[in-house]
């Protein structure tokens, strides 16, 4: 049976880094609520890891400049 890759080993790259919503939210300067309601909304991409959500930094970076 194949181990569980965590978010680091199935997403990004090694100079990627994964964000939590609230770091997410305090590099959008929006409430980490807000982050969620984007998410949601399909206007953040976001993945999945058990019950947690998280973004990638590249990710978030990519739609600050298409701003």
């Amino acid at each position: 049976m194949e181990k569980k890759r965590t978010i680091t080993e199935r997403y990004i790259d090694a100079n990627d880094k994964v964000l939590t919503i609230k770091e997410a939210a305090k590099i959008l300067g929006i409430t980490p609520c807000g982050v969620r309601k984007r998410i949601y909304r399909n206007m953040l991409p976001r993945h999945k890891q058990g019950k947690r959500l998280y973004l990638l930094h590249s990710d978030l970076v990519g739609i600050i400049r298409d701003l």
